[in-house]
């Protein structure tokens, strides 16, 4: 969010003040603006005063512990979101955010939240949904089909409920039995662009091109900019040879490896990465991977990293900006390509949309994944063990593009492998399927990962 826009909903967010001085809205709007403007002390003032004003203060809770998280305090999250939560025992975000937080930081609570709000509210399908979901990333696969067959035969046949039910159908290799959940719950949901891309995913398993892609002109139809989409699309004209994947998957212009500038006062990029990868691992207090993401045996910060006022970090983003620019700076504009057709020209405006470090130990590495919420990705390495990712043979801990997270055994593929490097960095679209080898070392990985957006 730019200057000029953190204003714009600032000018908004008193209007509605105003207008509606009992709805939370206006004072979670004005208290987002001003957290992205670096005035964190006076967006939690705001907020606690208006705890004594508003109807609805499980908002109010939930952006305190949505801004406790992003500021690393812990404890302070749990309070608030547990305060939204008991407010509004169906406030999905809350509790997704709340259980998120408890299982990083092993806390007993974990998923104690989505109990509580179902003996006050036994009849939100959601609330089942989103508590198989959590079962089924924590690993307990059980727990998650348990939970969702008791709500079918409560609630009856919700079709986020039976969605579910066909995810845990597919991870046993149930494609049948997967199929007709899909099915079903498409039925009554024709155009929910999850449950379309898990179909796809399925078809493609099956080997049914034909209906994979029909379905993805369905789903690029209602979202074009699907990142998850494309990378089907992508996979579809690979597996039947088509032309197009070389076009969709152009990696000698949209793969690129950058090496950053030295930022001022350093004597060496490699100097500096060693101060800011102190910093950065004493963000790294979770105990354990998050929940639904890639990582495996390893931790990842939480908040907007590049947002963090620390010199050192902001070092790094201008660091990177300066890469990003670089790497932008000799593409052109196409409109029927899904990458180049969203250059703003001619400018080519962007802004950083997410950000994070990435901390990987021995046998850590990324499940193959796309980054669904960012046009432009890149990963710049902080820290490495350099013995291991040295070794051009084993490849361990170098990222791969082009291998899927489908499984489909000979008919996988790693287009490319890049040797990271400590101060280089790493870019590709968001719709590159890309991961990790893992790595034995007990030296730590640490990455900076980001995604960027046109604007």
């Amino acid at each position: 969010m730019s200057e000029g826009d953190i204003g714009v909903a600032r000018d908004t967010a008193h209007r509605m003040q105003q207008q509606f001085p009992k709805d939370a809205q206006g004072y979670a709007l004005e208290a987002r603006a001003l957290f992205l403007s670096g005035k964190t002390n006076e967006a939690e003032t705001l907020l606690r005063n208006a705890l004594g004003i508003v109807d609805d203060r499980s908002i109010i809770f939930f952006e305190l512990g949505a801004i406790a998280i992003d500021a690393n305090r812990v404890e302070q999250a749990i309070e608030d979101l547990n305060s939204a939560v008991t407010e509004k025992p169906d406030l999905i975000e809350a509790h997704r955010l709340l259980n998120e937080i408890l299982w990083e930081h092993e806390r007993d609570d974990f998923l104690g939240s989505y109990h509580r709000a179902l003996q006050k509210n036994p009849d939100y399908p959601p609330l089942y949904h989103n508590l198989a979901a959590s079962y089924i990333s924590s690993g307990s696969e059980k727990e998650a089909t348990r939970t969702l067959d008791f709500a079918v035969e409560r609630l009856g046949r919700d079709p986020f409920l039976l969605h579910g039910l066909g995810v845990q159908a597919a991870k046993r290799g149930n494609v049948d039995i997967a199929s007709g959940f899909y099915e079903e719950a498409l039925r009554d949901a024709p155009d929910n662009i999850q449950f379309l891309l898990d179909r796809v995913a399925l078809s493609v398993v099956q080997g049914d091109y034909a209906d994979a892609n029909r379905r993805l002109r369905h789903s690029l139809n209602i979202s074009p900019d699907n990142q998850l989409a494309w990378a089907y699309q992508g996979l579809i004209w690979r597996l039947t040879d088509d032309a197009r994947y070389e076009w969709l998957f152009d990696y000698d212009r949209l793969l690129r490896e950058i090496e950053l500038p030295t930022p001022a006062g350093f004597a060496s990029t490699k100097s500096f990465m060693a101060d800011l990868g102190t910093y950065l691992n004493s963000l790294h207090r979770a105990r354990r991977q998050p929940l639904d993401q890639s990582v495996r045996s390893g931790t990842q910060t939480t908040g907007v990293l590049l947002n963090d006022s620390n010199e050192l970090v902001q070092a790094l983003r201008t660091a990177i900006s300066s890469a990003v620019e670089e790497f932008l700076s000799p593409l052109t504009a196409d409109d029927k390509h899904p990458f180049f057709r969203r250059l703003r020209l001619p400018k080519k405006a962007w802004r950083f949309s997410g950000s994070w470090s990435v901390r990987l130990a021995a046998q850590g590495y990324h499940a193959n994944h796309v980054h669904p919420n960012g046009w432009l990705s890149c990963c710049t390495y902080v820290a490495l063990p350099l013995t291991e990712v040295s070794n051009s043979d084993r490849k361990n801990g170098w990222i791969k593009f082009g291998e899927t997270a489908l499984k489909l055994g000979d008919r996988e593929q790693v287009a490319r492998a890049i040797q990271p490097k400590i101060g280089h960095c790493v870019f590709f679209p968001g719709y590159f399927w890309h991961g990790t080898i893992p790595f034995l070392s007990i030296e730590k990985r640490l990455t900076v990962p980001c995604d960027i957006d046109p604007i």
